[in-house]
């Protein structure tokens, strides 16, 4: 599989979304309280976006899940490649 990293394009993308989800009254997508204000200080960085959800979409995902999208240069310093 192919490594997709984070572009301005998604970056603007996923941002969006994340915005809506941040006004959605919809319990099944809510953010818990306790985590919100952290991913929102993630998500200004221009470097690094989340993924989240409070319920999984399937049957093999039965909790919530937060992912991390980042740009290719961020990956090589973390992991040092």
């Amino acid at each position: 599989m192919k490594q997709i990293y984070l572009s301005k394009e998604l970056k603007l993308f996923y941002l969006k979304d994340f915005e809506k989800l941040l006004s959605d009254k919809n319990e099944f997508w809510k953010i818990e309280e306790s985590i919100g204000g952290h991913l929102i200080k993630i998500n200004i960085s221009d470097k690094i976006q989340t993924l989240y959800s409070k319920n999984g979409q399937n049957d093999s995902l039965l909790g919530s899940y937060l992912a991390f999208c980042y740009i290719e240069k961020l990956e090589q310093k973390i992991f040092k490649i």
